[in-house]
């Protein structure tokens, strides 16, 4: 779910559509009590631990969307969702490169 929200904030950007943020979204779960992100099909598989997926808006950090599949302490939920916070910060800044670049062109 995260690849479509991306793919269609980017989608948006391009088409000229005005946006007041760039939505970006992540998946982060735990694998062995470590924490993970951008978690793949096989990642899931390992662990049955809950995965999140997270859906912002990159520059005012306003959380959009939260999405878990499982159950989950507390303790377990804030370092989940710390880290798919996180993994949003860093794929901001790739997307921010490709629409730089894009406009570039």
């Amino acid at each position: 779910m995260s690849a479509c929200v991306n793919a269609a904030s980017l989608a948006l950007i391009h088409a000229g559509v005005a946006m007041k943020d760039v939505v970006v979204a992540s998946t982060a779960g735990l694998i062995n009590s470590i924490p993970i992100m951008d978690v793949n099909y096989t990642e899931e598989g390992i662990s049955s631990s809950p995965v999140f997926t997270i859906a912002t808006l990159a520059v005012s950090q306003e959380i959009l969307s939260l999405e878990s599949t499982g159950r989950v302490s507390l303790d377990d939920m804030n370092t989940v969702q710390s880290t798919a916070f996180r993994s949003c910060t860093k794929l901001y800044v790739v997307m921010k490169q490709a629409i730089f670049d894009h406009l570039e062109s």
